[in-house]
């Protein structure tokens, strides 16, 4: 079962730590 979560992009700042967290959470 694949599981997902939302970014609110109204608050994007472009520090792609919601990138870094993503590949941590996956394991990449």
């Amino acid at each position: 079962m694949a599981t997902g979560f939302l970014t609110d992009t109204t608050v994007c700042i472009g520090c792609k730590a919601c990138e870094v967290a993503c590949k941590q959470w996956n394991q990449l």
